[in-house]
């Protein structure tokens, strides 16, 4: 499992790719984060991935929104993720589904979904799309480049290795 230093939240606070509408996002990409997820199956931009953890700003989501996201995804998976974590649970189940190709997948989380956003770029194949929320701005959408991907190596080689 890895933690985030303090020192890295502030690079974190910049959108790791461009802000776009919901109706300009492409549907098939990967989405990390409930608030994200609503407002892209609503503007049926139906997602090939989902994690979410059933919160938006730290706040339970509201039942519609709830609803809408427990509705998708034929194959779900259930991982615990400390918030300011990355557990190795959580990446391995990324890893996986990625590496395999698998699409209408849910990934629940128990805990926090922020910093997985980390791993899906790191695994992604290049080329994907993946939208996350940035709180006050928007919905960033990263496309998987090399620079993208050596990018995040290096955030998550920073973090802190914890038992």
């Amino acid at each position: 499992m890895r933690r985030l230093p303090s020192d890295l939240r502030e690079v974190l606070k910049k959108p790791l790719g461009k802000i776009v509408s919901p109706q300009d996002a492409e549907p098939n990409g990967i989405v990390v984060g409930d608030y994200s997820a609503y407002v892209l199956i609503s503007n049926g931009k139906m997602p090939r991935m989902v994690i979410h953890d059933n919160r938006i700003m730290r706040e339970n989501a509201d039942e519609t929104i709830q609803k809408a996201i427990k509705g998708f995804g034929n194959l779900v998976f259930k991982v615990k993720n400390p918030p300011g974590h990355i557990s190795d649970e959580a990446e391995d189940i990324i890893k996986i589904v990625l590496e395999e190709g698998k699409t209408n997948v849910r990934i629940e989380v128990l805990g926090e979904e922020d910093l997985l956003t980390l791993p899906v770029i790191l695994h992604a194949p290049f080329g994907a799309k993946i939208y996350y929320g940035q709180p006050d701005v928007g919905l960033v959408e990263v496309e998987v480049t090399e620079s993208i991907k050596r990018f995040v190596g290096k955030i998550l080689s920073q973090m802190e290795e914890i038992a």
